[in-house]
């Protein structure tokens, strides 16, 4: 398939965005030490390919033509016609514990082996190629920033219910820092995370002297639950950015949900139906990729909602949110 070019027009991309979505998507695996697949994925594509500039090159010009066709032409090989969007299995749990087989075992550890692994839980990730991993970057740094500041916040603008995932964004003018870093680190929101829950129940137990609860919850099979509407998505931005922008790069969603259709297709004939607790099918038919970066702030900004009701409707001391784990005080 030949995507068709437009009216000469301004380049919405260079090849020096493509690369600094690149180093941003790098940067963020380096310090993902769970994410193994994608490490090996990304040293794959520097050792194959001579040329990565000509890549990025070629990419930006396919962009640039904000076709009807572009984001079919990105997903489809076409020297093979076989399609890009592919899944991987990463385990969650596993059937046969050995706190359960062996009872009278005193000694609880982490280190133990046995001859089969019976997988118990597991989530199917999506495989897509380098170039569609930069796109889910050039998504975030073009549109998908403005979402992360459309959370529901405390009375200091700064301090979100919302601790996972949020972008290094200049906190007044709304825009990426330069640099490599995309996301903040796991390690310092995590902990903040916690700490804070922790704070505010010391604060009510020391200071004003009243009982204090510390309620953990989470959403059962969040990713492949959700019913993702990337039109919603669009209709949000739209909100948050002028008209301009918005129509230039609207296109990028679109091309995320075509990558996510494309993974429903992978996995729907294969993957185990279950039920949640109000009786619904999981996985949904429009579930939020796992393994993508635009889903991470789609993810979070999914539950803003949510978010505000409880705030509304409980008005705890405290509320965090990491994903979808819930601490509230």
């Amino acid at each position: 398939m030949a995507y068709k070019k437009q009216n000469k027009r301004e380049p919405l991309f260079s090849k020096d965005d493509i690369i600094d979505a690149y180093r941003k998507l790098k940067t963020y695996f380096y310090y993902d030490n769970s994410a193994l697949f994608m490490k090996r994925k990304i040293a794959d594509f520097e050792y194959k390919n001579e040329d990565i500039e000509q890549i990025f090159e070629q990419l930006a010009e396919k962009l640039n033509t904000q076709s009807e066709d572009v984001s079919k032409y990105i997903i489809t090989d076409q020297s093979s016609r076989n399609n890009l969007i592919d899944f991987y299995l990463l385990p969650k749990s596993f059937e046969n514990n050995i706190l359960e087989n062996d009872c009278k075992n005193i000694i609880i550890t982490n280190r133990y082996t046995s001859e089969v692994y019976e997988f118990s839980k597991f989530n199917f990730l999506i495989d897509i190629p380098i170039e569609l991993h930069i796109i889910n970057v050039l998504w975030i740094v073009k549109l998908g920033y403005l979402l992360d500041s459309d959370y529901c916040y405390y009375s200091d603008k700064y301090t979100s219910y919302c601790y996972a995932n949020r972008l290094e964004v200049d906190k007044d003018k709304e825009y990426i820092l330069p640099g490599n870093k995309l996301f903040k680190l796991y390690s310092s929101q995590y902990q903040k995370w916690r700490d804070d829950c922790i704070e505010a129940t010391e604060d009510l137990l020391n200071n004003h002297k009243k009982d204090a609860i510390i309620i953990s919850l989470d959403i059962k099979r969040y990713y492949p639950s959700a019913k993702l509407n990337y039109e919603d998505v669009n209709i949000a931005l739209k909100q948050r950015c002028d008209n301009k922008q918005f129509e230039k790069y609207k296109f990028l969603t679109n091309i995320l949900k075509n990558i996510r259709d494309e993974y429903i297709k992978q996995i729907k004939n294969i993957i185990i139906k279950e039920e949640n607790d109000f009786g619904e099918i999981l996985p949904s038919e429009s579930p939020i990729p796992i393994g993508m970066l635009s889903s991470n702030v789609i993810a979070n900004w999914y539950l803003k909602d949510f978010d505000k009701q409880l705030i509304k409707q409980v008005k705890p001391i405290y509320y965090g949110r990491y994903v979808d784990d819930m601490l509230i005080v």
